[in-house]
């Protein structure tokens, strides 16, 4: 997690077009990260319901059709 968050280059982890957000976003700061193939993607938390569990996921990016199917396995 800390490789994730604490390091001011990001630009092996995140694509140079969002890590300026990444920063400036509150989101990030204690953030569960999505990662895909090693990269932040988004964030996600999770919401406990009397019948459920329900993931809720906030992408930085839009995803293809595999890695929404990929989320959606991992979740």
């Amino acid at each position: 997690y800390d490789e994730y968050i604490s390091y001011g280059d990001r630009s092996a982890i995140i694509d140079p077009a969002h890590a300026e957000r990444m920063v400036r976003d509150q989101r990030f700061a204690y953030a569960h990260l999505l990662l895909i193939d090693g990269r932040i993607v988004g964030t996600w938390r999770r919401t406990v319901k009397k019948e459920a569990v329900v993931i809720q996921r906030m992408p930085i990016r839009p995803f293809s059709a595999a890695e929404e199917e990929a989320v959606a396995a991992a979740a």
